[in-house]
């Protein structure tokens, strides 16, 4: 134990106090030795203790999509001094909890379905944050993957899909970011409370990762206090009156003893001293500087999902913008839950003002006709009497968004299509020349009824936070360049994964029968077609990818901006097993794929993201990007061994922009 001298001190009823919180946001201190009391405050979109400082950074959700670990750092530092101006001591994020199905409410706060991605990401995240003194709490600790019945229902999952997918996230940010504390989870894990898994805490975290911080119970995840210590939970968060006297108790019949108290004090004990030398409040603090971070963390994460040429928006050949949708006015920017930012509506920027203050060379004219407030009109005739009114215009920027209905902790999603209302406007209105349509959502959507076809462009906004409104803005009309790249598969429809239709089938479990093959390595594998793939995005350049090389555990291409625009690019390097033999995957119960199986390799995915680079170049320039690897890239989780071992076969290295976008290709040979 770190703290023993401090330990002796206490008496047994001071320690007891210690091991569940002070009310709802804070540990219990004890001023007599100076062991601080640790504030806390949610979440991942930015701290909301004081509301009169209240900042909202894009959801994680949007930031994943940057594919940008260093500006996700830099965002997290100016969350950190958020905290230090709204007293919080331990800011409760990030999510990496992985995207299972489009269908989970609480997706905008998680990162992307590949555990590479979610993890570098939550790396980065706690390392910004933790940088200004101020802790963060890995969550959720594990397989929160939907929220229905979360505080009951039983994931179900495979050792090798746990170790491979589900904990790797958590694996790759508690070994790269170091958090100071970890948050389990609600649900179940093979029919173990997280809170009480032993297996999972001690024997995954603290022995195979070598964690040493803290593990804090989501908001009321406990329920055998004498098991959770057994199972190395050290606080029980909020407050239970309860707990102490239930904790003697134990103490007293044998159910635990003293040292397993102490274990748990000394843990608080370290919390307390590592956040109490955090900086006071910085006269230099801005909250203008804040807001522009937040502006440019949204830009890097929203995606140009498809373009003919429309944008971004030229003064030259467009004079007049018709713009259509209340979120072009007051955009979605949060989803709701824990997570959710209040922001005072001066701090909100509007797309629409924005557009206008950036472009006054352009005429941009709202319509609100075919809403009413936030319903859109189903009516043929209003539609009509609008086609006249928009005969004269140039261009259309339709926003649309479901509203804050779909994206929120505690509910999930029924659909990932708009409402109906919206789907039948949009097949009406783009049909009309240069129509660009402008998305709002927190997690993967897909089309009803076809009218992406006849939309000029679409981008992917997301929840953008404050400044949400400046980032677009400054994407459509060219004044930055779109990089952004999506963490997540957009699927044609959820009939694509059978998994999307049994996530409610049971209110007590929840079978994981898809093992690895989750997101990309779904569709991937078995060839299905998707809207957009994993790691698509354009921008208003090109790319030409060239000369790859593998030697010496290193693989190095060529990336040549060939437009006539600065860009970034993210090159995914994508690993496939050729020729495998292991058994191929179970889908019992649920029938067999009815596709054809792209790959010769059955039991491991088709391909897997291994590594990343952005680089940024001016047009013409070109840069050499060298990789790094080892046996991970070609390993496997093996039950038998309790251990991740090469695969005896050979393999493709893969260099694309997207996971259905491979450039370059090169052979490795077992």
């Amino acid at each position: 134990m770190k703290n023993k001298d401090v330990i002796k001190q206490l008496t047994l009823d001071e320690k007891l106090s210690m091991l569940t919180g002070a009310g709802g946001m804070s540990s219990v201190g004890v001023e007599r030795l100076g062991i601080k009391p640790v504030v806390m405050c949610d979440g991942p979109n930015g701290p909301h203790r004081n509301e009169d400082l209240q900042i909202c950074y894009p959801s994680s959700s949007l930031t994943a999509n940057s594919f940008d670990p260093e500006l996700m750092e830099e965002a997290a530092r100016g969350m950190g001094a958020d905290c230090i101006e709204q007293g919080s001591d331990m800011l409760l994020a990030p999510g990496v909890s992985l995207k299972r199905t489009p269908l989970c409410g609480r997706n905008f706060e998680y990162f992307s379905e590949d555990p590479l991605l979610a993890g570098k990401m939550g790396a980065a995240f706690i390392r910004g944050v933790q940088s200004k003194g101020v802790a963060t709490s890995l969550k959720h600790f594990a397989c929160n993957n939907i929220e229905f019945n979360r505080g009951a229902i039983s994931a179900n999952v495979d050792e090798r899909t746990l170790r491979e997918i589900y904990l790797k996230a958590f694996e790759i940010a508690v070994k790269e970011g170091k958090p100071w504390t970890v948050m389990c989870s609600y649900n179940k894990i093979n029919a173990v409370w997280s809170s009480e898994n032993k297996w999972l805490l001690d024997d995954v975290l603290r022995g195979d990762w070598g964690y040493d911080g803290l593990v804090v119970s989501d908001w009321g995840a406990v329920h055998n206090r004498a098991e959770c210590f057994k199972a190395r939970l050290d606080l029980q968060m909020p407050q239970d009156k309860k707990t102490p006297e239930i904790i003697k108790k134990d103490l007293e019949e044998g159910r635990i003893t003293e040292e397993d108290i102490d274990r748990c004090v000394d843990a608080l004990i370290t919390l307390a001293q590592r956040v109490k030398d955090r900086p006071e409040k910085n006269e230099a603090y801005s909250r203008a500087a804040q807001h522009e971070l937040c502006a440019q963390t949204a830009a890097a994460g929203m995606v140009l999902l498809k373009n003919d040429g429309v944008l971004p928006l030229d003064p030259a050949k467009v004079k007049k913008v018709a713009v259509i949708g209340p979120a072009a006015v007051k955009p979605v920017y949060c989803g709701s839950g824990s997570a959710f930012v209040k922001v005072k509506d001066e701090n909100l920027d509007s797309p629409l003002e924005k557009l206008r203050e950036l472009s006054p060379d352009i005429q941009f004219d709202y319509f609100d006709d075919v809403f009413c407030g936030s319903e859109p009109v189903f009516d043929h005739a209003v539609w009509a009497q609008m086609n006249g009114k928009l005969a004269d215009y140039d261009a259309f920027l339709f926003f649309v968004s479901d509203f804050d209905t779909t994206d929120g902790e505690a509910y999930d999603r029924l659909s990932i299509n708009f409402d109906s209302r919206i789907e039948a406007m949009l097949m009406h209105f783009c049909g009309h020349k240069n129509t660009v349509v402008v998305m709002q959502s927190g997690s993967a959507m897909a089309p009803v009824w076809g009218w992406d076809k006849s939309a000029a462009a679409i981008v992917q906004m997301g929840l953008a936070g404050e400044a949400g409104g400046t980032a677009v803005a400054r994407l459509l009309l060219g004044l930055e360049n779109f990089s952004g790249k999506l963490s997540e598969t957009y699927p044609l429809n959820l009939d694509s994964a059978f998994f999307n239709k049994t996530v409610f089938a049971d209110s007590g479990k929840t079978e994981y029968k898809e093992g690895v093959f989750v997101g990309y390595r779904w569709y991937d594998s078995f060839g299905i077609p998707g809207w957009f793939p994993f790691g698509h995005g354009l921008s208003y350049t090109t790319f030409e990818y060239s000369d790859i090389d593998v030697s010496e555990g290193q693989v190095s291409f060529k990336i040549r901006n060939t437009g006539s625009r600065k860009g970034s690019e993210t090159a995914q390097i994508y690993v496939r097993p050729v020729d495998s033999t292991k058994p191929a995957p179970s889908f019992a119960g649920f029938g067999a794929p009815s596709f054809d199986i792209v790959s010769t390799q059955i039991n491991r995915p088709f391909q897997e993201l291994r590594d990343f680079v952005k680089v940024t170049l001016e047009p013409g320039e070109e840069t050499t990007v060298t990789a790094a690897f080892d046996d991970s890239w070609f390993s496997y989780w093996s039950p038998e061994k309790k251990a991740f071992v090469k695969d005896a076969c050979s393999h493709e290295i893969c260099v694309g922009a997207s996971s259905r976008d491979i450039r370059l290709k090169a052979f490795v040979k077992p």
